[in-house]
This record gives C-alpha cells, sequence and structure tokens, in this order.
C-alpha cells in the first residue's frame, strides 16, 4: 500500500496501542484490511486520498468515514496482536531448544521448520475438532486437518451444515467459518509417529492459551486416542482415562475444565464438553468406514 498511508494508519493506531504493537498489526493486516481499517478512521493529519490503483473497488466506491476507531474495530485488532503473539511465542519455544520435526517436509513446503501451525478456522465458533498433529499435507496447506482424515472432517461439517455433499476444496474452506481446527502440536513429527508427552507438555501453555483465552467455544471433538488423552490433566483423577475405556465413549460426552496463564502470569479457566471420536485415517481399519456416520451422529446435535 502507499507509504503514506501506512504511515497515517500507523498513527492511528499507535493512539490505542504501543508503538511496536500497531508496527505489528500492521505488518500481519493484509493490504484490504488495512485500507478497510482507513476507510472506518479519522486521522488528525490530513490525509491524500488514495490512489484507485491502492483500493479495493468496494473502497473506491466509498469515501473515508468521518468517525474514529470504532470499540469493535479496536477489540477486533487487540484479539488479533493477542493470536500473532501467541504464535510468534510458540516460535520462539520451538528455537529455545531443538525437538523432533520432519524438516524436509517443511523445506519441501517453503516454510521455516520452527513456524507453527496453530490452528485453522473461526475462534468465534462453538466447536473445536482437536487433532493429534500435522501430516504432510497439513504443513503445506499451512493448516490442521487438511489431508484424508481431514477431508473426511471437513465433509462432514459441510454435510451437517449445508445439508449437501461437497468433495471440492474450494467449497470445503467454507467450513472454516463454523470450527476450529488445532491439535496438541502445532509441528509435524518425523515419520509420522507422536510426540512423546515430553514435547506435548512442553507446547501445552499455548494451546491451553489458545482454547481457553483466544477462542470462544465450549465443544471438543476428539479425533483418536492421543487427542482424547491430551485432556487427562484437567477432569478428575482417572476421569479421562476411565471415560475413553468405556464402550460407549463414542457417543457419550465428558465435562473437563481447561486452564491456563496469560501473558501477565493471571489464571484463566473454562468448562468445555468433550466429545470424542475415533482417528478418521485410513489406516484406522476398525473406524475408518464407520467414521462419516459417526462424525453425523456428533453434528447432528450441534448444527441441527
Amino acid at each position: 500500500m502507499d507509504l503514506f498511508l501506512f504511515w497515517l494508519i500507523f498513527a492511528a493506531l499507535s493512539r490505542f496501542f504501543g508503538p511496536i504493537e500497531s508496527y505489528l498489526l500492521l505488518k500481519f493486516m493484509t493490504n484490504e484490511e488495512q485500507l478497510s481499517l482507513f476507510d472506518r478512521s479519522n486521522f488528525s493529519s490530513p490525509a491524500a486520498p488514495a490512489t484507485s490503483a491502492s483500493m479495493s473497488p468496494e473502497s473506491r466506491r466509498r469515501e473515508p468515514s468521518a468517525t474514529r476507531t470504532t470499540p469493535e474495530t479496536s477489540i477486533a485488532l487487540r484479539a488479533r496482536y493477542a493470536i500473532e503473539q501467541l504464535i510468534a511465542q510458540i516460535q520462539s519455544e520451538a528455537e529455545r531448544t531443538s525437538f523432533p520435526i520432519d524438516e524436509p517436509v517443511y523445506q519441501a513446503a517453503n516454510l521455516k521448520p520452527t513456524q507453527p501451525i496453530l490452528y485453522a478456522g473461526n475462534l468465534a465458533s462453538q466447536l473445536c475438532f482437536f487433532g493429534r498433529d500435522l501430516g504432510k499435507d497439513e504443513v503445506h496447506a499451512r493448516q490442521p486437518l487438511y489431508g484424508a482424515a481431514g477431508r473426511l472432517v471437513r465433509q462432514g461439517v459441510y454435510r451437517a451444515v449445508y445439508h449437501q455433499e461437497s468433495s471440492q476444496n474450494e467449497e470445503l474452506l467454507a467450513v472454516c467459518d463454523h470450527v476450529l481446527l488445532t491439535n496438541t502440536v502445532p509441528y509435524k513429527p518425523p515419520g509420522n509417529k507422536a510426540y512423546l508427552a515430553g514435547v506435548k507438555n512442553r507446547f501445552r501453555p499455548f494451546i491451553e492459551r489458545l482454547l481457553v483465552i483466544h477462542w470462544q467455544g465450549n465443544q471438543i471433538i476428539t479425533l483418536g486416542t492421543e487427542a482424547c488423552k491430551w485432556f487427562i490433566p484437567y477432569g478428575a483423577k482417572r476421569e479421562v482415562t476411565g471415560f475413553f475405556q468405556r464402550d460407549e465413549r463414542y457417543t457419550a460426552s465428558l465435562q473437563v475444565t481447561l486452564k491456563a496463564v496469560d501473558n501477565l502470569r493471571q489464571p484463566h479457566e473454562k468448562q468445555v464438553t468433550l466429545l470424542p471420536l475415533p482417528h478418521p485415517s485410513p489406516l484406522n481399519e476398525k473406524y475408518y468406514a464407520k467414521f462419516p456416520e459417526m462424525l453425523q451422529q456428533r453434528l447432528g446435535k450441534i448444527f441441527p
């Protein structure tokens, strides 16, 4: 975008945030988002009109509003900065001490191995799908649950929300408006083997913050044994383990209380409902063929 316009927006944001925070917000915003903010803001210094080349078609049809940045805009920007800060903290932790990462897959995807792929979807949604960790397809797509197993999940959600079938990637992307997709660890392990408990616990505080502080929902469909057992610390002694051993674990639900600590060391907690399902991997011979029906039974109560 135009450099002069960039600094005008930077000056406006600095009224609400510090200079570093304002710069980071602009860095992570797209040109369209920056221009949208410009349309809704009133700057103290005269602003040169943006050229038609630097504005979206919608922006060219409108004149800048005379109102100041709204409280809603300020809240949205703070939320965006906070989640980007969380992602940066995860990467900083990953670079602090080495741990197993499938580096060749990241190199093939032109992605730095320590760059976390934390989540995809809508933080305001009520439902979260919680998987084990990333696969090759997820690294290339830069979002969780994008491979063969993820396609089954997305197709099921699409069917439940839109009441029709779809296998087109472009259409299945619409699922991200209705759910949150994340994993126990935001990295891909070598050989597609599950991360050991030490790695999971190392990144646990960040996943806790995502689920408790940033995500607004309270229903979690866990996919597979490893994903479900990640929640053991949040139930009573042996509660989660005992629940997962029950025959009706894939139709029943369990409430646990998640806990997290924010950047100011303030505690937060949230009660969530766990809705376990088997992992939808093609290698899961026992449940793979049954998974779509099992998923629809879960989703039918969430998206009636």
